[in-house]
């Protein structure tokens, strides 16, 4: 009789294991089974999706919403071998702080970059929480910083030594607070777009009142006098120039013009004339025409 209960409780011992064996076993093959349909299917849409964005991104195609899918820079022209044209720049040029030739053969134009410069400063940091104690010691703070690299050029400068935008902040300016917060506007604190990351998350991010833009990201330092392409000046700069309603106003232009061209609706000599035809005159008072530039090219202007 023992012998009997004995058996008969390994049998179910067995019977038990064997279907909790055979469960598992039709878990994974249900598993198996989703997978080959989400890589089948699911995975080569998505795959299929973000090459079409990509090559739409790249021509223009019309019909068709063109996506960002990187980090906002200052634009630099990619040249097309088929329209030689002038060469875009969008940036300020610093070379007239730190180069004393230069300033004193562009009178004029220093003084005109300084507004700008000014400006831009004011847009970028002077509301924002982490620059607030720097402005209310120091209310003058952005001409205390130009006046300071203006000092350190009074020696004429050879234009093969020119510092570079992002060596600046090894200029000594004084007193202490006023070249950390000078070490800080260069470097900027963008961060790092985490992989993943939504575009409305990265945008939210973005305008975090803890984050601010890099100087260096908006300005070149060189010894030519080269004027600032509105087709490729990032935003603020327009800001700047412009004021922030025309600013809006024209980013969105300038980029309908970019489409456009992709597509080969029009030339580039066709957006040029369109594009100054609607905002040359119609910047700051104190800043003339021959300052900008008015050129579009097939490289994606900043939104």
């Amino acid at each position: 009789m023992n012998v009997l209960l004995f058996v008969l409780s390994i049998l179910a011992m067995l019977s038990i294991m064997t279907y909790a064996r055979l469960d598992t076993f039709l878990d994974f093959k249900g598993l198996q089974v989703e997978y080959k349909s989400f890589t089948q299917n699911e995975e080569r849409s998505l795959y299929n999706e973000k090459q079409q964005k990509l090559y739409n991104a790249a021509h223009g195609k019309k019909g068709e919403l063109v996506e960002d899918f990187g980090e906002t820079e200052i634009a630099e022209e990619v040249e097309d071998p088929k329209e030689k044209g002038e060469k875009l720049n969008g940036a300020l040029q610093l070379g007239y702080f730190v180069d004393k030739t230069l300033r004193e053969s562009h009178p004029k134009d220093y003084q005109q970059m300084r507004t700008l410069t000014l400006k831009l400063m004011d847009i970028l940091y002077r509301q924002h929480p982490s620059f607030a104690e720097y402005y209310e010691k120091y209310p003058d703070l952005n001409a205390l910083i130009l006046d300071q690299l203006v000092q350190n050029s009074e020696q004429s400068i050879d234009a093969n030594t020119l510092p570079k935008a992002d060596s600046l902040s090894t200029i000594q300016l004084n007193p202490p607070q006023v070249h950390e917060a000078f070490y800080k506007m260069l470097k900027g604190n963008m961060p790092t777009r985490p992989k993943g990351m939504s575009n409305e998350e990265w945008s939210d991010l973005l305008t975090s009142t803890k984050i601010y833009r890099a100087l260096i990201d908006f300005v070149q330092i060189n010894s030519s006098k080269k004027p600032i392409s509105i087709y490729l000046a990032p935003l603020p700069l327009l800001e700047a120039i412009y004021g922030k309603g025309l600013a809006a106003d024209i980013a969105s232009k300038r980029y309908s013009l970019y489409l456009s061209v992709r597509r080969e609706e029009i030339t580039t000599a066709a957006a040029k004339t369109e594009l100054e035809r609607q905002y040359n005159g119609k910047q700051s008072p104190d800043i003339d025409s021959a300052m900008l530039s008015f050129g579009v090219s097939k490289t994606t202007p900043p939104k």
